[in-house]
């Protein structure tokens, strides 16, 4: 029996959306059991568990420099 990487199935991609009660009506994006990103709404808590670029969108942290100017 040989083990082949799937890069298809990363169970670090593998996130699970559950309500949350603190606050109350928000929704919990977990990632192997921690909780990774919080959503008032269902649909975007979803969109964030299939979507890498809106992830990314959303994760992004961008130095202070590298802002652009308001």
């Amino acid at each position: 029996m040989t083990f082949k990487l799937d890069p298809d199935n990363d169970p670090n991609e593998a996130y699970e959306v559950g309500p949350t009660d603190l606050p109350p009506g928000w929704w919990e994006v977990t990632a192997n059991g921690v909780g990774v990103h919080y959503f008032k709404e269902r649909a975007n808590a979803d969109r964030f568990c299939i979507d890498p670029e809106y992830r990314k969108e959303l994760c992004l942290k961008l130095k202070l420099w590298e802002r652009k100017p308001t």
